[in-house]
């Protein structure tokens, strides 16, 4: 059987928002381990229990005579139910699907750090993720990974667009570049750190995945048009969204480029100081 739950594209002019998925919507299906799948123009493959979503282009599922179409231009988050099989099939211009669905038995090992430069902020992890041909692992709970997602979103960006500088203090970000490039600003603002700001290149064409725990904040600069996937191990909640100005001076974020376009919402945001104070009030 296969169902599915209509999903809500938010635009503006740095890209497009999509949340994809949330433990709470209870769609029949344990997402514990999360892969992208990467289909060529016709390119099929048959898929178990899971929640599917098409990131870019198109595809068909077929099970037991029911036909279902995935499209990045009108997502929806499609469940095939437990014990059932279903065959997807990717349409003319191939596919990109995020699938969740229930980890396999036994433990896997962790995934070895992937940075070699200028030390991380304590609790930031960078890893290169796993790939087998079509696909792209992204999180498996297995390989206890430091934060365990109870949501997940895409965000499509153009070229010199600038997100941030965001700090949390409850919540957990999990992220991958999947296709483009971007340079993740960090910067750890927790009591008795005195660790430099720093800026990290992530690019698609070299997949990754970095933790980055509550208390550092974080912005993104794209330097093309870019597809980057993210999860949080708490639901999106406004009163735990803190942040600053991406140029405050006090910060000195070393971006090394100047972003083409800020949202009113992040140019609106206060000073470093004024952040430091919300993080700790």
């Amino acid at each position: 059987m296969i169902s599915g739950r209509r999903l809500t594209p938010h635009r503006d002019d740095r890209g497009v928002f999509t949340e994809l998925f949330r433990d709470e919507w209870a769609l029949g299906v344990e997402a514990e381990r999360w892969d992208l799948l990467c289909l060529q123009d016709g390119a099929c493959r048959t898929v178990g229990s899971a929640v599917l979503v098409a990131l870019d282009g198109r595809a068909e599922l077929r099970a037991d005579g029911q036909l279902t179409t995935l499209e990045a231009d009108v997502p929806h988050a499609v469940t095939i139910a437990a014990g059932e099989h279903a065959e997807l099939r990717a349409c003319a211009g191939g596919a990109l699907i995020a699938r969740g669905q229930p980890a396999g038995v036994g433990p896997l090992p962790m995934l070895p750090p992937a940075w070699d430069g200028p030390e991380l902020p304590p609790g930031v992890e960078l890893v290169n993720l796993p790939m087998d041909p079509g696909s792209l692992e992204l999180h498996d709970r297995r390989r206890d990974p430091p934060v365990r997602p109870v949501q997940w979103n895409a965000v499509r960006s153009r070229t010199g667009v600038l997100r941030g500088v965001h700090c949390h203090g409850r919540h957990a970000d999990l992220l991958c570049v999947v296709r483009g490039a971007m340079q993740l600003g960090l910067a750890d603002l927790r009591a008795g750190t005195d660790h430099r700001p720093l800026c990290v290149e992530m690019s698609g064409d070299r997949p990754q995945m970095v933790a980055i725990p509550p208390g550092v904040a974080h912005g993104f600069l794209f330097l093309e048009d870019s597809l980057h996937v993210y999860a949080v191990d708490h639901t999106w909640d406004p009163a735990d969204e803190a942040g600053c100005r991406w140029d405050d001076p006090v910060l000195a974020m070393p971006w090394g480029l100047q972003p083409e376009r800020v949202s009113s919402r992040d140019l609106g945001l206060g000073t470093l100081a004024e952040l430091r104070e919300a993080l700790t009030g």
